[in-house]
């Protein structure tokens, strides 16, 4: 579940950084991964990550 999207121009650049917090009951890498791999598709991206926070 989409717990909260951020984002903030990167001073001096045309670029944004983007943050969504996803929450989830139980550990799910593979769904994270496969959500990182599409969006990095996406025309612009220049990269794209994610981690998890305990």
């Amino acid at each position: 579940m989409l717990a909260n999207l951020e984002s903030e121009d990167i001073i001096g650049t045309e670029t944004v950084e983007v943050i969504a917090r996803v929450t989830s009951v139980m550990k799910n890498h593979g769904t994270l991964e496969k959500i990182a791999n599409k969006i990095g598709l996406e025309s612009g991206i220049n990269s794209v990550g994610w981690e998890v926070e305990s």
